[in-house]
């Protein structure tokens, strides 16, 4: 008499998703059909895109359900590394099953990974002065900090010029396990050239053992090289006979631009009877720093008081106005009235 009652034998499941820090998973085969005889199956794991040794321990052998066994089990160890991966998978096969039937003979185990650890800049933008600064540029890493992680930085220009603006850089920083934090320095310079504000960029790249967040770091330079115009003294004194005397402008900061101010002059207490009012404009050519004008002085023959006349400077040019904007002449005069007895004695 032939029995028309099969064994089948068959995973629990299909697949399994498990993490790598997982120490091991149980894996059971099931026995459906008839349990009135000793079954036996044979399995193996094989490597799809996991490794055995790396990832997992690999494991074969033979599960004998006997006579009324309906399911056995197996064990499977995975390995927990320090390794950023992607998610990874395996498989653990039926096979040569003795007085049975294999249904679903391929379980699918995918391990997913634990060691994750992102790296970025702590900001994304930074504005800093040009006067020869050192800034410190802070890198940060989140996520799992249990292994050894590394990233390149480079630095580029955008409007600023390495050499003349910033020093370029470039490296690696390395974070050892439990590290969260490193830094790099870049060195802002210091010209003497009338700029708008320059901006370059710090990037990472290439993070090993890591990924990516903010990668992209913008430095803004803010400059410091106003052009200032000003009188060279903010009070002259002149005797009324010194006929034509110059009234020095000098310019400070940055010299490397055309500049002008126009200049002008107004009554204190002197008037049209002492100097000759004057007006026009000082244009500075790149790289001067000092310009004249004249104001000619009336020696009239009238005895008075020390006059004052008011210079003034006002509209400047690419340039600003600090210092002496005013410049106070004082006239004094050379005209005295004396007295005396017509003879010094009379008989």
């Amino acid at each position: 008499i032939n029995t028309n009652d099969s064994a089948y034998v068959s995973w629990s499941v299909a697949s399994v998703s498990t993490n790598e820090s997982t120490n091991a998973i149980t894996l059971t085969v099931n026995r459906t059909g008839t349990t009135f005889n000793d079954v036996s199956v044979a399995f193996a794991t094989t490597n799809v895109t996991a490794l055995a040794a790396s990832d997992y321990y690999g494991t074969n052998g033979t599960l004998t359900l006997t006579n009324g066994q309906t399911s056995a089990s197996i064990a499977l160890r995975l390995i927990n590394d320090d390794l950023q991966e992607s998610t990874e998978t395996l498989q653990v096969r039926l096979s040569s099953v003795s007085d049975g039937i294999i249904t679903n003979g391929t379980n699918t185990i995918t391990i997913t990974d634990d060691d994750v650890s992102t790296l970025a800049f702590a900001t994304n933008a930074i504005t800093t002065g040009e006067s020869n600064v050192t800034l410190t540029v802070i890198v940060e890493r989140s996520g799992a900090t249990n292994t050894a992680v590394a990233v390149n930085y480079t630095t580029t220009n955008v409007t600023a010029t390495a050499g003349s603006d910033f020093t370029a850089t470039s490296g690696t920083l390395s974070f050892v396990p439990g590290v969260v934090s490193n830094s790099f320095a870049v060195d802002v310079l210091h010209d003497l050239s009338l700029e708008t504000n320059e901006t370059f960029q710090l990037r990472l790249s290439s993070a090993t053992n890591s990924t990516l967040a903010l990668g992209t770091n913008t430095v803004t330079i803010t400059d410091n090289d106003a052009a200032t115009v000003a009188f060279l003294h903010g009070s002259t004194n002149v005797a009324e006979g010194v006929g034509t005397m110059g009234i020095t402008v000098v310019r400070s900061g940055a010299t490397n631009t055309a500049v002008s101010v126009r200049f002008y002059s107004t009554n204190g207490t002197a008037g049209a009877t002492d100097y000759f009012t004057t007006n026009g404009i000082l244009s500075f050519a790149a790289n001067e720093v000092s310009k004249s004008f004249d104001l000619r002085v009336i020696d009239d023959a009238v005895a008075e008081n020390a006059e004052t006349v008011f210079l003034r400077l006002v509209s400047p040019t690419n340039a600003t106005i600090s210092g002496f904007g005013t410049n106070i002449v004082t006239i004094n005069t050379n005209d005295s009235a004396y007295v005396s007895w017509s003879v010094a004695s009379v008989s």
